[in-house]
């Protein structure tokens, strides 16, 4: 983990190293009011060039982002560590965003996180 000004950034984790791409990171930016309250958020850019064509991942730095809140912000460490579980089972899969090499839609890896995190 990585602090860039008030915030704390996972780009060391191994989903970003390996893959080099920033979408797939997580950030949480805590409040002056303590560490409950804060924006959790995927380190990815808004990419205006293509939105809306459901071919990036902004979705994977999400998840990661929401796993993050639940150790930081509700002490709930089991939640990080399934979100985590399911997003690299999804990747080691091959279900993947064409800027990750593959041909999958954002909702068909959306989808294909969720149904692992279910299992």
């Amino acid at each position: 983990m990585q602090r860039i000004g008030g915030c704390l950034e996972r780009s060391d984790s191994g989903l970003c190293r390996v893959a080099g791409d920033a979408s797939l990171c997580q950030s949480f930016c805590p409040s002056d009011r303590g560490q409950v309250f804060g924006i959790y958020e995927s380190t990815a850019g808004s990419a205006p060039d293509i939105a809306g064509q459901g071919i990036a991942n902004p979705m994977i730095g999400t998840f990661l982002s929401v796993g993050m809140m639940f150790t930081y912000s509700f002490g709930v460490q089991q939640v990080e560590t399934d979100v985590e579980a399911a997003v690299h089972a999804a990747l080691q899969d091959g279900i993947r965003t064409p800027d990750l090499g593959e041909s999958a839609s954002r909702a068909e890896l959306t989808g294909a996180v969720l149904q692992r995190l279910g299992s």
